[in-house]
């Protein structure tokens, strides 16, 4: 699950940061605008290269990632089914969900695990300073 949820939430606070240069009411405008913008879509891809450099050693490793959402309008988790794939050096990586669980494959040493879903709860929880 590492690769395409990350993603996606990486995407999604890489949005809230460029738009938060904006006031307040354009915010909400320009988020709803592109919230409807892709709700608009049955389905949608994309591909991305990272390059990194190590810190500690003399390294640079590459990441790429293909992945494919498609509509899934009664799916309470997502709302999308999607398969993602990424390579990180030698590394391959695929990843699924198909409205019931999330498989998670690494089909270079043979390993695989799949997660049931359940649909999400979240809930805020006020703290108060005592």
């Amino acid at each position: 699950m590492p690769f395409s949820v990350n993603s996606f939430f990486r995407l999604s606070i890489s949005i809230a940061f460029i738009i938060s240069s904006t006031d307040s009411s354009a915010q909400t405008s320009s988020i709803q605008q592109t919230i409807n913008k892709i709700e608009s879509y049955k389905n949608f891809s994309y591909r991305s290269v990272n390059i990194e450099k190590e810190l500690l050693v003399d390294d640079t490793v590459i990441k790429t990632e293909h992945a494919l959402f498609e509509k899934m309008p009664p799916d309470k988790n997502f709302g999308y089914l999607f398969n993602v794939e990424a390579t990180a050096g030698k590394d391959v990586f695929t990843e699924w969900y198909d409205g019931q669980k999330l498989v998670y494959m690494r089909p270079t040493d043979s390993t695989y695990e799949v997660r049931q879903i359940r649909e999400f709860m979240i809930e805020r929880k006020r703290c108060m300073a005592t």
